[in-house]
């Protein structure tokens, strides 16, 4: 009886324990199977999307990689279908037909260099500005330009790079094409410093945290959450901001190499596309103008070609990407075409 007594107790006192590891499985196992649910919902709705937040991580990492300089930079042929339309980038990592480093016989290279507007954010390849501008160049060339050459306009255009990133691009892989022309396109939040890459397994192949990260961000409580994106710009160029220091000294840099090199450049300013009736950051253009002409470089506004353009939503992505849809890059195409023969007249 005493025997079985004791078997009782201890019977008791490990009930308790069991119980707790049943419910902690129990929990364990339906926040892992939903969480599976969640992840398969995720991917299934933003497969293919025109959802900005996410369009941007697949972007990340599907077409770029890792570079301890830069930062970032595009791997070579990738290949993804973002924000409506596939991206596919060449054995040197840029985006457009295969080429070589040694520029063939007969042959005028135009570099185009800058951020996701260059590259063509959710424009076809061959719609984008510089597919646009090679089309216009080879068909009739400007005064003061070769004729009976072929004209190769190579897109170096990576999301989410500053002028820092872009002169960087320019020492390590642009300059080897051996450029005639050099033409560098400025967008106002090229003065933000360059981010800290995050890595981890979850990032690169979740999508349910990458919708849940970007929500975040959007949030009152998030990075970019409190500020409104013209408050958002303005700070960028307040005296002092890191970012746009080390944009100047880009400047300054790319003035310095290119008239060592011999290279003409031309830096274009892309407008913001969200107001143009009444433009609200006319005189950041202008501050941007006075570095470029301080360091000798010649800086042409491409905001006239679409002043008073309107509704702008017609040149955006898509309602909420306002991004230069192909009639935007268009109308740089033709901006820059019309203003070569100039450029070149004056050099």
């Amino acid at each position: 009886m005493q025997k079985q007594d004791e078997r009782i107790r201890r019977e008791m006192k490990s009930r308790p324990i069991k119980q707790i590891a049943l419910n902690t499985l129990l929990i364990v196992t339906t926040v892992s199977l939903m969480l599976l649910i969640g992840e398969g919902i995720t991917r299934a709705l933003f497969w293919r999307s025109l959802d900005f937040d996410m369009e941007m991580w697949k972007y990340a990492t599907q077409v770029k990689v890792a570079d301890p300089s830069l930062g970032h930079k595009h791997g070579p042929d990738r290949q993804a279908y973002l924000m409506g339309v596939d991206v596919t980038t060449n054995r040197f990592g840029l985006r457009g037909d295969d080429t070589t480093l040694t520029k063939p016989a007969n042959t005028y290279r135009i570099l185009v260099v800058g951020d996701s507007l260059t590259m063509g954010w959710g424009v076809e390849q061959d719609l984008t500005f510089a597919a646009d501008l090679e089309r216009r160049m080879n068909a009739n060339p400007p005064a003061g330009f070769p004729s009976n050459v072929l004209y190769e306009v190579l897109n170096l255009g990576i999301g989410n790079y500053n002028t820092v990133q872009e002169v960087m691009l320019l020492k390590s892989l642009g300059l080897q094409f051996k450029p005639d022309l050099i033409l560098l396109f400025y967008f106002i939040n090229d003065a933000e410093p360059i981010n800290e890459s995050r890595d981890s397994y979850l990032i690169r192949h979740s999508y349910l945290y990458a919708f849940l990260a970007s929500r975040l961000r959007r949030s009152p409580l998030g990075e970019t959450g409190s500020l409104g994106y013209k408050e958002y710009y303005r700070l960028l160029y307040k005296s002092g901001q890191p970012g746009w220091l080390a944009g100047k000294a880009a400047f300054k840099e790319l003035g310095e190499l290119v008239r060592v090199k011999n290279i003409p450049v031309v830096i274009y300013l892309l407008p913001e596309l969200h107001e143009l009736t009444a433009y609200p950051f006319l005189d950041i253009h202008q501050m941007v103008a006075k570095v470029g002409a301080a360091v000798g470089l010649p800086v042409i506004d491409l905001l006239p070609k679409f002043s008073g353009y309107a509704p702008e939503v017609k040149l955006w992505v898509t309602p909420a990407d306002a991004h230069p849809n192909a009639l935007a890059n268009t109308m740089i195409a033709r901006g820059i075409y019309n203003s070569l023969s100039r450029v070149r007249a004056v050099r």
